[in-house]
């Protein structure tokens, strides 16, 4: 019971983070399609865990997506799969980096770029030391962020208007957008090899940690995105918590962005990418810190106003196609021993994902 609860809170600490502050605006300028998606992005999002579960439950060696596609598909895929796995997870290092900035440099007397700085240095010194101290504390974040949520939900159904929630009932020119936004916020696999590590090969267990963190995380994201736009209507900013900043109080305002700082998977990701090199391309631990380090440091110099755009095109565009990858070495084993899904679904899902890398290049394309 105690290894389940602590799987549950560190799934529940590695999927919030920035993304549930861009579903506000994403709901203003999308409709009601918005919760269309939030309701098959939970399903499926739910499917490939249990797809990732039965990856890791019949391999015994530990190794991140690049190596199981060499393993399962093709050994020339593995590059492959790493350069998209690469990509993707610098590309949200750089929308975290971008908002922490913002948010940071709002509440401090110093310009965003010293402010991305710190961080990055931050993270290098934890990669380097592998020095995992928010790790301990996953529970105490877990529930001090939904705490976070309840509360600013109470704030703000207190001045609700429901007129402010029929702006746009269906908006069929954004219908894509809210796809990329809910991967985006919805995300946590990095966290699964460790809940497989705590439940081990009790699929049961694996099956209701995975479902019910889901649906806290769904109910936390309704929570905090229907209260912000009843709220605040179609004056919320593509990050929503700068918008309520006057109504919160500088105090209140900083606490959260502190919580939500520390609650952001920066370190979790720099060591997915190190454990990857290390396993999946026999570097040594110290020059894949120095490629890390590096790459990293690059981020700060590039900016960006189009944060939603940017999630966006990296939910959809990245993360997409590893879930179609996992999708393939799913098909691919021999034997279902865990969790058996219909290829009908897994043929679906993988519609769904080359749709929205489709999306992506398109929207690069008139962007």
């Amino acid at each position: 019971m105690i290894n389940s609860l602590k799987a549950f809170f560190v799934l529940i600490s590695t999927i919030i983070g920035l993304g549930v502050f861009m579903l506000p605006y994403v709901f203003v300028n999308s409709g009601y399609v918005f919760f269309i998606w939030m309701f098959l992005i939970v399903i499926v999002m739910f499917l490939i865990h249990l797809m990732i579960g039965e990856i890791l439950l019949q391999t015994s060696a530990k190794h991140n997506l690049p190596s199981l596609a060499a393993i399962y598909l093709s050994p020339k895929l593995k590059n492959i799969v790493w350069f998209n796995d690469y990509l993707g997870m610098l590309g949200i290092f750089f929308i975290y980096l971008i908002v922490l900035g913002k948010l940071w440099s709002s509440i401090l007397p110093v310009d965003a770029i010293y402010i991305k700085l710190v961080f990055v240095l931050l993270n290098i010194i934890f990669l380097v030391k592998n020095f995992l101290i928010f790790s301990r504390f996953e529970s105490v974040l877990s529930l001090l962020i939904i705490a976070l949520f309840i509360i600013l939900a109470a704030v703000m159904f207190n001045h609700f208007n429901f007129n402010n929630l029929y702006y746009s009932f269906f908006n069929i020119q954004n219908f894509w957008l809210p796809y990329g936004i809910m991967i985006f916020a919805f995300s946590g696999n990095s966290a699964l090899p460790l809940v497989y590590d705590l439940v081990g090969k009790d699929k049961k267990k694996f099956f209701y940690v995975n479902l019910i963190a889901l649906l806290v995380v769904a109910f936390l994201y309704l929570l905090y995105t229907i209260a912000v736009v009843g709220f605040l209507g179609i004056n919320v900013s593509e990050e929503s918590l700068n918008s309520l900043r006057d109504y919160l109080g500088d105090v209140f305002f900083v606490l959260a962005v502190l919580l939500v700082t520390l609650n952001i998977t920066f370190v979790d990701m720099a060591f997915y990418l190190k454990r990857g090199l290390i396993y999946d391309y026999s570097l040594s631990p110290t020059k894949a810190n120095i490629f890390l380090s590096l790459c990293i440091l690059s981020l700060i110099f590039i900016d960006s106003s189009q944060i939603v755009f940017l999630a966006n095109v990296v939910s959809s565009l990245f993360v997409g196609f590893n879930f179609f990858i996992i999708c393939l070495i799913y098909l691919k084993l021999k034997q279902k021993l865990y969790f058996n899904l219909s290829k009908i679904i897994i043929f679906l899902l993988m519609t769904i994902f080359l749709s929205g890398i489709c999306y992506s290049l398109y929207s690069i394309l008139i962007n």
